[in-house]
């Protein structure tokens, strides 16, 4: 089970620079991942039609700023999805590893990507380039498990943060360990924000709620050795010794 890393998007860089902020480097030190996250348009004015360089040249920048802020090195990124030559502008920055599949504009993904076994995408942004595998490529993708294809933000745990906002990620992660393939590295993943538990309603029972979850539900699969955490370059890594 990986351990979703930190994702850092402006205006948490250069804002945590500006304070003198040491939460990507007290985060790191404690053993998370810390990746980059991009909207295209954020960062590269008309994005999808621009060349990887200014791509390369706007997100060099950041990634930069977050290997500063935190002391450690940027391998994993989630964005880009519908850019044509991502894994060109992603590659030439050294960046190995993808997560987080979803189309841009209905924030849905694809049946093909609700699966548990990484693979190496071929170049392009089709869905159908996305998810062949290609030897000879150096991106790895980390697909999120056996999530329901149909639902908006499918990895993401459903908001506002609830008993049943929680039930659906754990029965995300019963149906996919029924589909572990067994001799092959297998990954699931959830996403959250970690602002919105504080908003509406109660902070403290969002957060209980939380505890109560991996105290429930994942310690005991941990405990079997069922599921392990992992980071995601920790399981890329998994992955390449399982391709030798």
């Amino acid at each position: 089970m990986a351990s979703s890393p930190s994702r850092a998007r402006p205006p948490s860089t250069p804002k945590a620079q500006q304070l003198g902020d040491t939460i990507f480097a007290d985060l790191a030190a404690q053993g998370h991942e810390i990746a980059l996250h991009f909207h295209g348009d954020a960062y590269v004015p008309d994005a999808d039609n621009q060349p990887a360089v200014a791509w390369v040249q706007a997100l060099q920048e950041e990634m930069d700023l977050i290997e500063t802020l935190s002391g450690a090195e940027v391998r994993t990124w989630s964005g880009g999805n519908t850019y044509p030559y991502a894994y060109e502008a992603v590659e030439a920055m050294g960046l190995e590893v993808n997560i987080n599949y979803k189309k841009r504009f209905t924030q849905q993904s694809d049946e093909r990507f609700t699966i548990l076994t990484p693979w190496r995408p071929a170049c392009g942004a089709s869905v159908e380039e996305r998810t062949t595998h290609d030897l000879d490529e150096a991106v790895i993708y980390i697909p999120s498990g056996v999530f329901p294809a149909h639902c908006q933000k499918l990895e993401a745990f459903p908001r506002p943060y609830c008993y049943e906002a929680f039930d659906y990620v754990t029965v995300a992660l019963r149906s996919s360990l029924h589909a572990v393939t067994k001799g092959k590295v297998n990954a699931f993943y959830g996403t959250l924000h970690p602002g919105d538990f504080f908003g509406p309603g109660s902070d403290e029972e969002k957060l209980q709620i939380w505890d109560q979850w991996l105290t429930t539900v994942v310690d005991p699969l941990v405990a079997d050795g069922r599921i392990r955490w992992a980071t995601m370059s920790e399981i890329a890594d998994a992955f390449m010794a399982w391709e030798e």
